[in-house]
């Protein structure tokens, strides 16, 4: 009778990969456990037209409450930005959106229903959620070694708490080419 010998280092590197495969699996989702985001937020897109405007002021929040400043040219004398300034009326990149963090989704709001609401302008919510955005430079190529470095267009937004992320999902984006304009207003207290 002839006995098989098993090869301990074929299966070896062969488990090896699996269980690999295995704990990265585990530890995703372990990384998404215990962290349940609690507030809603208002945000807009900057208007989009560049130099014209400066949209980083377009809406401020005093004493809680959302506030529009007037829409003034950094070019009065330019006729193009005399033009952008007579359509930013009902433009949608300087949309009020409201995230729900329950629903996954954004929701316009018009100035005065989001007047209606008590926002904390704080970088960080009451229960210490804050906003990351990742656009930048990454590298692309191969591992990371060949290849060179290019900028990320598409960018994506986290709730981060702590050590913890989530996506945000369903945020509208007037285009393709606003990844830099998103702009948060504020937490909604509840």
């Amino acid at each position: 009778m002839e006995t098989k010998k098993i090869n301990w280092v074929l299966w070896v590197g062969l488990a090896i990969p699996v269980v690999v495969i295995i704990v990265v699996f585990i530890m995703s989702l372990l990384s998404r456990q215990g962290f349940t985001p609690k507030y809603d937020f208002l945000y807009y897109f900057n208007n989009g037209y560049g130099y014209c405007y400066n949209g980083d002021s377009y809406y401020y929040v005093k004493d809680g409450q959302i506030n529009q400043t007037d829409i003034k040219t950094d070019y009065p004398n330019r006729a193009d930005c005399i033009k952008d300034k007579n359509i930013l009326a009902g433009d949608s990149f300087n949309r009020i959106y409201r995230y729900s963090v329950i629903d996954e989704k954004s929701y316009p709001l018009t100035l005065i229903e989001a007047q209606k609401l008590k926002l904390d302008v704080g970088p960080v919510s009451p229960a210490g959620e804050n906003i990351h955005n990742d656009y930048g430079y990454n590298n692309s190529g191969i591992f990371e070694i060949f290849g060179g470095r290019r900028y990320d267009y598409n960018s994506s937004y986290y709730l981060i708490d702590e050590n913890k992320k989530i996506k945000i999902v369903n945020i509208v984006t007037p285009n393709n080419n606003s990844y830099y304009d998103f702009k948060f207003i504020g937490w909604i207290i509840k």
